[in-house]
């Protein structure tokens, strides 16, 4: 598994991992700025401040919210482990539909109504950017579970996502503030935000185990070159079954016509 300097850290810090564990290190030979990536952000927040909706501006909550669902959401695409196009078309013939229709819904009038599906070229690329996202989120998880543990006073009840659900007694609420002010990030923000909720809403169900790994390899391939006159007389079927073999191939024509496949 991938994991950032500062949640390595923290895992050795808390006994969770040891350092032999620890059996590589990656050191990109590049950095993008971080405010790159808050540009972006900014980006969307610049849409929804200069869109209008049914006749009518968005308000400044509304603005945060879409925002935050949006930025969540593209968030959430970097971690998936595959993602689809869906479509539809209400006929009575699913050639209409086209092909990859996986799902069908009797309209009633002798129409049906064909749901297709495509899958979309995988987001791997962002994959390490979600993963960084994903993990801090448990390190704060973490950090706060720390901090809360060392007041008896204050009991976990629940967990979910990104939120602990804590009891408390009513006048121990200067015990919340030595967790709030003791859990900051490095620019001295603080890491977690106190809600009131009501009890009837505290999750009680288990949570869904999801795997979100994905294989990264980082093993060079190997080229091996070949000439079209060592590949027989059946050309087009040597190269199918070199494709096969390797997983891939690179076709160069003759030098100076600029054809490359």
């Amino acid at each position: 598994m991938l994991y950032t300097t500062e949640l390595a850290q923290h895992m050795l810090d808390i006994g969770i991992i040891e350092l032999e564990n620890c059996k590589y290190s990656l050191t990109a030979s590049n950095h993008f700025a971080p405010s790159d990536l808050a540009k972006h952000f900014e980006t969307i927040k610049e849409v929804f401040a200069n869109t209008a909706y049914q006749n009518r501006t968005f308000d400044q909550w509304e603005i945060e919210a879409c925002c935050k669902t949006c930025i969540l959401s593209l968030i959430g695409l970097w971690n998936s482990t595959e993602q689809h196009s869906w479509s539809s078309c209400i006929s009575k013939y699913q050639t209409d539909a086209g092909q990859n229709v996986r799902l069908k819904r009797d309209m009633g009038d002798g129409s049906f109504k064909f749901f297709s599906s495509v899958e979309l070229v995988s987001l791997h690329t962002m994959f390490p950017w979600g993963l960084i996202a994903l993990h801090n989120e448990r390190m704060m998880m973490s950090v706060a579970q720390q901090e809360i543990n060392k007041y008896p006073e204050l009991k976990i009840v629940a967990g979910h996502v990104d939120q602990w659900y804590v009891l408390r007694p009513y006048d121990s609420g200067h015990l919340v503030d030595n967790v709030i002010d003791a859990c900051r990030f490095k620019s001295g923000e603080p890491m977690l935000q106190v809600k009131s909720v009501r009890i009837e809403t505290v999750p009680t169900w288990s949570q869904k185990l999801e795997h979100r790994n994905q294989v990264l390899k980082f093993a060079k391939k190997r080229l091996v070159p070949l000439l079209e006159q060592d590949l027989g007389a059946n050309l087009a079927m040597c190269i199918v079954q070199k494709f096969k073999e390797y997983g891939g191939l690179l076709l160069s024509g003759p030098a100076g016509v600029g054809k490359t496949w």
